[in-house]
């Protein structure tokens, strides 16, 4: 995950439909490493329509596993909720898999984050229907901050 590593900026689109044009917005990230280096914290503060938001998403990994973990909270898309994640490790990239309520249906969550052209970070987050139909729900092309 030391790829993540630093901080970061750019626009972001929101998709709220397939029929809605995506929403601008924009993103300032860091990522750094905690408790002596076993995880990467990411905290963000960004704006979607003008509206402010912010946010944290704690990275680990399940040796025993071989999988990637992640504990995401922020102040549009999860409520008061966190959203716990898990997905297969890799060196180079990030794609972890959550689940959530939406009243009573349980729905899912991807965030896949992976190294650009360029040096940059490629963010892109998918939003899976109870009957597992994905839709690209954030996008975003950061360039170190």
């Amino acid at each position: 995950m030391n790829f993540l590593l630093g901080k970061w900026s750019g626009e972001t689109k929101t998709f709220m439909g397939p029929d809605v044009p995506p929403q601008m917005g924009t993103i300032d990230v860091e990522f750094k490493e905690i408790i002596d280096g076993h995880f990467v914290e990411q905290k963000y503060s960004a704006t979607l329509d003008g509206k402010p938001h912010v946010g944290q998403c704690i990275f680990g990994k399940d040796e025993r596993s071989s999988e990637a973990t992640a504990y995401w909270m922020d102040s549009f898309h999860t409520g008061a909720a966190a959203i716990s994640f898990r997905g297969p490790l890799q060196d180079n990239a990030l794609s972890v898999n959550g689940l959530w309520y939406a009243g009573d249906e349980q729905w899912g969550w991807r965030m896949d984050l992976k190294p650009g052209a360029g040096k940059t970070l490629e963010l892109r987050h998918f939003i899976v229907t109870p009957g597992g139909e994905e839709a690209l729900a954030i996008e975003g092309i950061l360039k170190k901050a």
